[in-house]
């Protein structure tokens, strides 16, 4: 790796780039059922300096690893995971579903003789209502909760400095959730704040963090703090009328 970092590489040079590194992972095992690239390059929509993202299926149960280097000018992860498991996860609805389970469905066959790649995006369509149900009323007490007692924390103790970070990560479980709510997959991290507002379903509030966020104007503590509260009430109706069941409990459930 040169000292400056990644370089620019053409389409077709990414390519074929890709192409051959599926096929020496392939002849690296040989119950490899199934090659795909995911991210950005099975989208069609790489740059110069992106990396290479391949998904090895494998015949074998519950193996899941990972290799990761520079080849040539690149940064290249290729992912071996057994069938059972990839299928699991794939029916699998965790809270930040939105975002992980593009890589099941936009993901572009290499090689695919038994079609487990059709089979796999279908299954990451087919959860029932309540897992997604599930998901958002964990992320609501699990993750933005929690970023709330901090912002919470940060103007009690006049920390300014903190609410611009607590505000980016509360707009990004935000997103988190109006993709749940949606049933949308985002396709990149970078692009998900901006595909959100587009989406319907949204919490009251949600907008104006978000557009802080997406602008960078996160100089005003006051602002910021009135954002992630008009969010956080917001957060409130919107579950209610969701049928989440957010109000306190006197003790946990084991």
């Amino acid at each position: 790796m040169t000292p400056n970092g990644p370089q620019p590489l053409t389409p077709k040079e990414r390519r074929n780039l890709a192409q051959r590194i599926a096929e020496e992972a392939r002849r690296s095992r040989a119950d490899v059922l199934a090659v795909g690239l995911y991210g950005s390059l099975a989208r069609d929509e790489d740059g110069p300096y992106s990396d290479i993202e391949i998904l090895c299926v494998l015949g074998s149960s519950g193996e899941d690893y990972t290799r990761e280097g520079i080849v040539g000018p690149a940064k290249v992860e290729v992912n071996f995971l057994s069938q059972d498991e990839l299928f699991a996860r794939a029916a699998e609805v965790p809270p930040e579903w939105s975002l992980t389970h593009g890589a099941y469905v936009y993901t572009r066959p290499l090689y695919d003789p038994q079609r487990i790649f059709p089979r796999l995006r279908e299954a990451v369509r087919s959860p029932p209502e309540e897992a997604f149900r599930r998901a958002m009323q964990a992320l609501i007490v699990e993750e933005l909760y929690e970023l709330m007692g901090k912002v919470r924390n940060a103007r009690h103790w006049g920390a300014r400095e903190e609410l611009p970070f607590l505000a980016v990560h509360l707009a990004f479980h935000g997103a988190l959730l109006v993709g749940l709510a949606n049933r949308h997959l985002y396709r990149s991290a970078s692009k998900m704040l901006a595909d959100s507002l587009r989406l319907g379903d949204r919490p009251p509030g949600y907008d104006r963090l978000c557009r802080l966020v997406l602008t960078g104007s996160l100089s005003d503590p006051k602002a910021l703090a009135e954002a992630c509260e008009g969010f956080w009430s917001g957060v409130g109706e919107w579950g209610g009328a969701h049928g989440l069941a957010l109000g306190p409990r006197q003790n946990l459930s084991f």
